[in-house]
């Protein structure tokens, strides 16, 4: 009844005919042993639901990676449960450590897809039901189908998902008041992030502040961090270079000091990015390695792939080339592995101007035509133009000015489409350089 299992040979699996007898057992059995079957396994993976929510909450990442390793192997079984807990409409557990589970293997659109199944089978619950610890589950189950939304990419239901958390919350009764207020910063900060993505600046500090005021009214010293982190981001799209690194300063040194080692990968990461538009480029190499080390022991894989990029584009800059080219190889190896096809793009497309560089003009060519091919895919229109550009100067070296001439003109048109009148106006000047 047993075999080796497939992704690891430490591992036995069940023969598929074993459960298929079992469920035909089943079957003959009277009604209430059925029932406390049922039961007996729905609250036997609710408790291996926790346990193993508690191993993926740890910092010793061994400990994270074995309860990974547990949910992917018991999946189905927490899934079954889970469904059993909906249809008697009791509570929801096991849904937060699959949720985890999701969030950490970086399988966005299953995460969303159970929450969306979850809240469509809370709404079948009667409102009675929905108060005392049931009520907060099912306020945690909004929110995370607003942040699958924002995962997503999908703002305005993301939006309109945190505002129903935030009445949910507000309307519990028998909720302390501090993890009332700690739901509420949360959300305050999440629609930060959302007003963020739409590039609403203002609309986004605004909601950072609301978040750190009730975290810094309520003491949550170690809750501010990623509010910190937030904003600097935000002070980094404004160009507030400062700004940008106080407030991610403030977030590591939290972070630090609460040994929160992991979540001070994405901070170093932003450091060595500010750094590198300050053209700080030893600085930035020391942030984007103490990222990837940290990454690298907690065996966040594709988490490397945006360092290995940047890492990249630094060692361009210093025009160390072969490095530049190591690290592109690096990040495009990782994104292929996990199929982040638009992803390919960015990183196609500097490894062309790495290779120009070194005069392979053929292999810049072959890179530029990808990033090209894989933007106009995913309908990447406006960043068609900076490859449609790169296309005209690689043209231009080899003195085919027609060919300069033609991918200059696509450039043009969408800069003017899209109302780019400072590189509209760089890519008229090249054009009316070039020989007859």
């Amino acid at each position: 009844m047993l075999s080796p299992d497939s992704s690891d040979s430490r591992l036995l699996t069940i023969q598929p005919v074993f459960p298929y007898f079992l469920k035909t057992k089943l079957e003959t059995l009277n009604d209430n042993t059925r029932a406390a079957l049922q039961d007996g396994f729905k609250n036997h993976y609710r408790d291996r639901a926790n346990y193993y929510e508690q191993l993926m909450d740890s910092k010793d990442p061994q400990e994270l990676q074995l309860g990974q390793l547990f949910c992917r192997l018991e999946y189905e079984n927490l899934y079954n449960a889970l469904q059993m807990s909906l249809e008697k409409q009791e509570n929801i557990s096991i849904f937060f450590c699959l949720d985890k589970y999701f969030q950490l293997t970086s399988n966005m659109q299953s995460k969303l897809s159970m929450a969306e199944i979850v809240c469509q089978g809370l709404e079948k619950y009667p409102p009675v039901r929905k108060e005392g610890e049931l009520g907060y589950q099912v306020a945690m189950a909004v929110y995370s189908l607003a942040t699958g939304y924002l995962d997503m990419k999908q703002y305005q239901l993301a939006k309109q998902s945190y505002e129903r958390v935030l009445k949910i919350i507000q309307a519990l009764i028998g909720t302390e008041e501090r993890d009332k207020q700690g739901w509420i910063a949360n959300t305050y900060h999440n629609l930060g992030v959302v007003a963020q993505e739409l590039r609403d600046f203002k609309e986004a500090q605004r909601n950072y502040r609301k978040a750190l005021d009730i975290k810094i009214g309520f003491d949550d010293h170690y809750a501010c961090a990623p509010t910190y982190h937030q904003l600097g981001r935000v002070a980094q799209e404004l160009r507030d270079f400062e700004e940008a690194q106080r407030n991610y300063r403030k977030a590591l040194d939290i972070k630090i000091e609460f040994d929160d080692h992991y979540a001070c990968a994405p901070t170093y990461h932003q450091l060595g990015r500010v750094a590198q538009e300050l053209r700080d480029f030893e600085e930035a190499q020391r942030n984007y390695r103490k990222a990837l080390d940290i990454k690298t022991k907690f065996d966040a894989h594709y988490a490397c792939a945006v360092t290995y990029h940047n890492l990249g584009v630094v060692a361009q800059e210093l025009r160390d080339f072969e490095e530049a080219r190591r690290n592109y190889r690096k990040a495009l190896d990782i994104k292929i592995e996990f199929d982040d096809h638009y992803a390919y793009a960015p990183t196609y497309h500097q490894l062309g101007r790495v290779v120009q560089e070194l005069r392979d003009f053929e292999e810049a060519r072959h890179n530029y035509r990808k990033a090209l091919d894989i933007k106009i895919k995913f309908d990447a229109h406006y960043t068609c133009a900076v490859t449609y550009h790169w296309l005209g100067l690689l043209a231009e070296v080899q003195k085919d000015f027609s060919e300069a001439r033609a991918n200059w003109q696509k450039a043009l048109e969408i800069y003017v489409e899209f109302k780019d009148e400072y590189r509209a106006g760089i890519t008229r000047q090249l054009l009316e350089a070039l020989p007859e």
